[in-house]
């Protein structure tokens, strides 16, 4: 008899974006203000990766622990 099964599937996405500024931190928080600002957007050519795994009752989806139990 089959049984049903919760398989998380995560995709990874990437890209090096070229970003001028005065250092390094504010190269990041400027490419952060472009990424949320829906100016960068990662699409299918930037996919580096699949993974799949178990689910286990009661556990939350790994992209739920990375970003403190918080959806994006």
């Amino acid at each position: 008899m089959e049984q049903e099964f919760d398989v998380e599937i995560k995709e990874v996405l990437s890209r090096v974006q070229k970003v001028k500024a005065e250092s390094l931190d504010d190269a990041i928080n400027k490419a952060m203000d472009m990424y949320y600002a829906e100016q960068i957007v990662l699409g299918a050519e930037d996919m580096k990766g699949v993974d799949f795994g178990p689910i286990s009752e009661g556990q939350p989806p790994s992209s739920l622990k990375e970003n403190g139990g918080k959806a994006r």
